[in-house]
């Protein structure tokens, strides 16, 4: 999959394409141990499973990558949405 992203560089935007082969994300990371083993904790209360180490990776499909403002969503349900570092 292709995008293209924009880098702006001395008051200049250039559109730089880029091919995207694989995708993963990292769940359960913080900087904070003691923080991330409270979070897996209040899951584990809750009757959520949770990894016994982490982090985890978790493949990503890379056509649900998207550089758009906005995206369209549906149902009510919550989700969440991951930030990508390039």
């Amino acid at each position: 999959m292709e995008i293209f992203l924009l880098l702006e560089k001395n008051n200049m935007i250039e559109s730089v394409p880029f091919t995207v082969n694989r995708m993963v994300n990292a769940g359960f990371t913080g900087r904070d141990q003691k923080e991330v083993k409270h979070h897996l904790d209040e899951l584990s209360a809750k009757g959520i499973d949770v990894p016994d180490s982490t982090p985890l990776l978790y493949p990503v499909i890379p056509n649900t990558l998207s550089t758009a403002a906005q995206i369209e969503v549906y149902g009510k349900e919550k989700g969440t949405i991951k930030m990508v570092k390039v």
